[in-house]
């Protein structure tokens, strides 16, 4: 008998992973007479002072990854005997795309023992946060 197979694939994947910048410092003093806004970035002090005369704005910015595959196998199988003879054959493919979206770090404002005092016209936290370790001064 004789047989043949081929086959043939692709793999192509994509990820953007994103750091957010930091800022650390014993205390942090933020005073802005419009909006303020904290995207991608991350500030950690042991007392946090926000005094914003508009919106203060925390957000996250999300971490992506796409991947697409695909892959193809064709195969044929010749048999031959006396008198007689028999082929077989096949194909076949496959295909596969995913994405995902995640947030690695978190941003936002995060006061240690000292509390966080903040002060905002509105406050809009998208994946963000701003905590502390103290609980009754915050």
């Amino acid at each position: 008998y004789a047989a043949a197979n081929v086959g043939n694939g692709h793999n192509n994947s994509d990820s953007t992973i994103n750091n957010n910048t930091q800022l650390k410092a014993d205390t942090i003093n933020l005073h802005s007479k419009g909006d303020a806004t904290l995207k991608g970035a991350t500030a950690t002090a042991g007392t946090i002072n926000a005094d914003v005369g508009g919106k203060l704005a925390v957000e996250s910015v999300q971490d992506t990854s796409k991947e697409e595959t695909s892959q193809t196998g064709v195969g044929v199988r010749v048999q031959v005997g006396f008198g007689a003879w028999s082929a077989s054959g096949n194909v076949s493919q496959a295909n596969s795309h995913g994405s995902s979206t995640s947030v690695g770090q978190q941003s936002g404002l995060f006061a240690g023992d000292g509390g966080y005092h903040v002060k905002a016209d509105t406050v809009d936290l998208k994946g963000g946060a701003i905590a502390s370790t103290n609980t009754t001064d915050s």
